[in-house]
């Protein structure tokens, strides 16, 4: 593995991200000196490639704005993940492996939390979703903006004069952005890391959480 522990500074993490907060988790960490490398599928881009405004007008997935934000300080991978042997050997080098595509995706190729850890002891595997991988909720397409109705932020964000105010920017992506960044650092500057371990992050619980933080706080403030 690439990094001692106690240092992120060439850490190996690679990155099956898309769209925001696995891929901010991303750059965040490769800023930070990590070696980043974001895995993608030429036959599904990320979305951000997708999306202007685009750097000089050129419509290109290399000029968007969204993904040049969201990706950078790490190198980018074309990859078939479908492709045991493929990705065998890259989850074999790693010392980190991130992935928000979805659980059924995700146990399809292998590189859920559970799995990734399990077939590469030492790995550190963390799945990112809406809802988790488990659990009633965990088949639901979620986004920014449910997630914010669903865990409270939404009911919580209102004006002076107690109305609901809407929330204009993507939170939930963010809170898990920096979430993830966190947990990986965390883990990377601790001690013994031969075992690896294996997380299950669900945006919801991270949103609802912090939400309740703040009722909380309100309601002491009103007393």
């Amino acid at each position: 593995h690439g990094a001692a522990a106690g240092t992120i500074r060439g850490l190996r993490v690679l990155e099956a991200g898309h769209v925001l907060a696995v891929p901010l988790a991303g750059a965040l960490l490769g800023a930070c000196g990590a070696d980043v490398v974001k895995l993608e599928d030429p036959r599904r881009p990320d979305t951000y490639r997708t999306k202007g405004p685009y750097v000089d007008d050129h419509p290109d997935g290399d000029y968007s704005a969204y993904f040049a934000l969201m990706n950078h300080s790490k190198r980018s991978l074309d990859v078939d993940l479908s492709r045991p042997d493929v990705q065998a050997a890259l989850l074999g080098r790693a010392d980190v492996l991130m992935e928000n595509y979805g659980p059924n995706r995700a146990r399809r190729y292998r590189i859920d939390g559970p799995q990734a850890a399990a077939d590469h002891p030492g790995l550190l595997a963390i799945s990112s979703s809406g809802y988790g991988h488990t659990g009633p909720w965990s088949h639901y397409r979620a986004y920014a903006y449910n997630l914010h109705t669903s865990s409270g932020l939404q009911d919580l964000t209102r004006s002076a004069a107690g109305r609901p105010v809407h929330v204009e920017i993507a939170w939930a992506d963010l809170m898990t952005g920096f979430a993830l960044a966190t947990m990986v650092a965390a883990w990377a500057l601790g001690g013994d890391r031969a075992a690896g371990a294996s997380a299950d992050i669900a945006m919801s619980e991270l949103v609802a959480a912090r939400s309740e933080e703040r009722r909380v706080g309100k309601e002491c403030r009103s007393r």
